[in-house]
């Protein structure tokens, strides 16, 4: 099992309402992934009712562009100001 497995694994064992594409964006958030784990993640991992086969290319980019996300908010200097449900999903994490 991968490491990116593994943190999906634990995700959805913790957030059992959450869809399974929602949890393997939480497990890519600031990790290094690959774009060829990530999508073997996305074919492996989530359910094949949560997304149109037509969407997995935009999805992969998306999930791609995650890889970063945390990094570059944890390490603003200026606080960061959000309401969203997002920002809770990140906070737990940390």
């Amino acid at each position: 099992m991968t490491k990116l497995e593994s943190a999906f694994k634990s995700l959805q064992a913790r957030n059992p309402y959450w869809s399974s594409y929602t949890c393997l964006a939480n497990a890519i958030i600031g990790k290094n992934h690959s774009k060829s784990d990530i999508g073997q993640a996305l074919k492996k991992l989530v359910d094949k009712d949560d997304y149109d086969k037509r969407d997995r290319d935009r999805l992969l980019e998306h999930l791609c562009s995650l890889r970063k996300q945390r990094n570059e908010k944890i390490d603003s200097e200026s606080p960061i100001k959000m309401g969203t449900e997002k920002y809770e999903l990140l906070r737990l994490e940390v």
